[in-house]
This record gives structure tokens, sequence and C-alpha cells, in this order.
């Protein structure tokens, strides 16, 4: 059995659209399944703005779409750390966006991820547009990265982001800027806030600000999928210790 395991959580939030856009039985706010965009070519995936925002979501609203995109919240972000196959159904999607790059995952003799390298196939064709100093995609990728944090994937996420630092000659500061904060910040921290670091644990979604706190308090070193222990009943019991003031500074 590979990381992505057979079983299936049955506390899934099963009325959440995100999670029915992944377990395929929900469409995105433009009405597509997700077993449709997967076949788009690359002028399709390059051409639309609309579907990026569901098929990588994040806990903060759209700049492109505003609150037509849905969110995580807390009942995706557990859904999604306790079910092998949203997972899998994510890593699906970040597979098909790599080669949207011109990139594709490296596996091991075991055939489980171990990096992100180039698709000798189409890496020269893809990157002449993204792999440059300014480029709507540079968003796209911060958003990436953010996205498979969030829903458990942080060991692919960090794996792009050294593929980016390497490779991503041609883009800017500025982006390779946010593709680090993407992936190193806490969770609770988005990619475009400006704040220092001593303030990190004031911001954020009270979920996620309560997450990163239990782990750090418990010593946790592999935030992957949170070691399954994650209930509504520690999120709770956390976030009383945040005053009301912290509850309200959300992003």
């Amino acid at each position: 059995m590979n990381r992505f395991g057979n079983k299936t959580s049955s506390a899934l939030s099963t009325s959440s659209a995100l999670v029915k856009f992944y377990r395929g039985d929900g469409t995105d706010f433009g009405g597509r399944y997700l077993k449709d965009i997967m076949k788009w070519d690359m002028k399709k995936l390059e051409r639309d703005h609309a579907y990026i925002q569901t098929m990588f979501p994040l806990p903060e609203p759209s700049m492109i779409v505003g609150g037509s995109a849905p969110k995580i919240d807390y009942e995706v972000f557990k859904a999604f750390r306790k079910s092998p196959s949203l997972r899998r159904a994510l890593y699906d999607s970040f597979h098909r966006i790599l080669w949207f790059y011109g990139l594709e995952p490296k596996l091991n003799e075991e055939g489980q991820f171990e990096a992100v390298e180039k698709n000798p196939d189409s890496w020269d064709k893809s990157t002449r547009s993204w792999n440059a100093q300014f480029d709507h995609n540079h968003l796209r990728i911060t958003r990436i990265i953010r996205c498979l944090r969030v829903l458990g994937l942080e060991k692919e996420a960090q794996a792009f982001y050294e593929f980016l630092k390497e490779n991503a000659v041609g883009a800017s500061k500025t982006s390779h800027m946010y593709w680090t904060r993407a992936a190193k910040r806490p969770l609770n921290v988005k990619p475009d806030l400006d704040i220092d670091e001593e303030k990190y644990h004031t911001v954020g979604d009270t979920f996620l600000k309560a997450y990163e706190k239990r782990l750090k308090e418990a010593g946790e070193k592999d935030k992957q999928y949170g070691k399954g222990n994650w209930t509504k009943t520690e999120q709770e019991e956390a976030e009383e210790n945040w005053s009301q003031s912290d509850v309200e500074d959300v992003i």
C-alpha cells in the first residue's frame, strides 16, 4: 500500500463544494467536473482563468473571481487530511498541472513520489511563457504550493518549490519571494502578507493558527497529514488559547 492508502474517512464533509468536486460528484463554480478539466489541452489550461481556484483552493478569497470560488475551511482541511482518496485526487491534479508546465513527477523504485523534474517531451515548449520575468502563471504557482501544503501534500509542495528555486531562472525575484513564502511560512500566514515573523501567530484563519500551535507544542516535525489525530475537539481546545481579537484578525 502506498501512502495514499485505500481507506477513506467516514466523516467527510459531504456538504462541501470542494469535497464534492474532488470526489467527482460536484462541479466547480463554472459547472465543470474535475474529470473534464483533467482532459483539457495546454491552450485551454492557459486561457481559462476560472478553474484554478477550485482545482487548487486556498483559505483566502480569490483575487480573480472573488466570492465565487469556494475556500478551504476547517471541514475541508480535515476531510483532505483524513482521506487518502481526496489527497490522491489532489495529487492527480498536481500531476496534470506539472504536465502543463513542462514538468513531471519523479518516482522512486516503489512508484512513490520523490521529486519534480523536467518532462523531456514538453519542457522547452511549455516554459516559453511562464519561465519569464512576469507571467500570470507565477500567481498560479504560488497558489498551487500553498494549496498542496494546506491540504496535506507537503512533500509535493516542497519538491515543486525546490525545482522552481533551481530552474525557474527567468522568473523575477518578487515571484521567487512569494514562492518561498508559500513554501516556508506557517500555514496560517498567506504569502502576500507583509508581516514580521514574531507576529505570525496573530494572523490567519483560526483553525490554521490552532493547528500550527498544536504542532509546535507537541514538537511535531512531520506536518504531512497531522498524524491522523486532528479532531474537532482538539481544534476547539486549542482555539481557547486565542483571544477574541486574534480570532477576529483573520485574513
